[in-house]
């Protein structure tokens, strides 16, 4: 098993990101949503997020992705 790196380990973990995620990500996706939508949408609600620091760098943005992807993964089981 691989560790987590401290940001998508700490998002994940936090019930206030998971809220936030399964409000713009996962609710609003089509019950036939492909893995191609699910991906898109993921990835935009990250940039949005990344849009929020104030010195982002690349290795954030690829974390916000993971926790994003991580918590809706989880909601869609």
């Amino acid at each position: 098993m691989t560790r987590r790196p401290p940001l998508t380990r700490d998002l994940t973990a936090s019930l206030a990101f998971r809220l936030a995620v399964v409000e713009r990500v996962v609710a609003h996706l089509p019950s036939d949503a492909g893995n191609a939508l699910i991906v898109a949408r993921a990835r935009q609600f990250a940039r949005e997020l990344l849009a929020t620091f104030a010195q982002p760098d690349p290795d954030t943005m690829l974390e916000l992705q993971k926790a994003v992807m991580t918590v809706v993964e989880e909601e869609m089981r």
